[in-house]
C-alpha cells in the first residue's frame, strides 16, 4: 500500500539520489566495485570534506556500505538495497498500469462542485 510512511521513505531515498555527485559516486561503485576513499577523491574531483558528506548521505540512505581497513575507508554499492529500491519504486510508479486519466474528476460528474480535501483519492496499491 502506498501510504504516508511509504511516501516519506521514497522521498528520503530520492533526496539521497538527487545530487549529481552522489549519482556519480553510485555509478563509480557500480562499475568499478569497491573503492578506497583515496581512489574516489581523484575520480570525483571533490574536496575530501565534500566527498565525505556525499558518502555519508548515501550510506545513511543505505545505498552504499563502508568498511575500514587499517587507516583507509572502503566503499561499495549495496546492490541488494539499490536493486530492491529501484524495483519497488518503478513498480509503484509504473505508468503503464495507470491510464492518464484513471478516474473522473469531481466536476465531470457533479458540475464542478467543491469536494472536501482528500475526497478523491487514487486507489491503494499493495505490494
Amino acid at each position: 500500500m502506498f501510504d504516508e510512511n511509504t511516501a516519506a521513505e521514497y522521498a528520503e531515498k530520492l533526496k539521497a539520489l538527487g545530487d549529481q555527485h552522489r549519482l556519480k559516486i553510485l555509478y563509480l561503485l557500480m562499475t568499478r566495485g569497491e573503492m578506497c576513499v583515496c581512489e574516489c577523491l581523484p575520480a570525483m574531483g571533490l574536496t575530501q570534506s565534500n566527498l565525505s558528506f556525499h558518502l555519508k548521505t548515501l550510506k545513511h540512505a543505505g545505498f552504499i556500505r563502508a568498511r575500514k581497513s587499517a587507516k583507509w575507508m572502503y566503499y561499495s554499492l549495496n546492490r541488494e538495497l539499490f536493486e530492491g529500491f529501484l524495483a519497488e519504486f518503478t513498480g509503484v510508479f509504473d505508468l503503464a498500469q495507470w491510464p492518464e486519466r484513471a478516474h473522473p474528476k469531481a466536476c465531470d460528474a457533479n458540475g464542478c462542485e467543491p469536494r472536501a480535501p482528500g475526497a478523491l483519492r487514487a486507489p491503494e496499491l499493495s505490494g
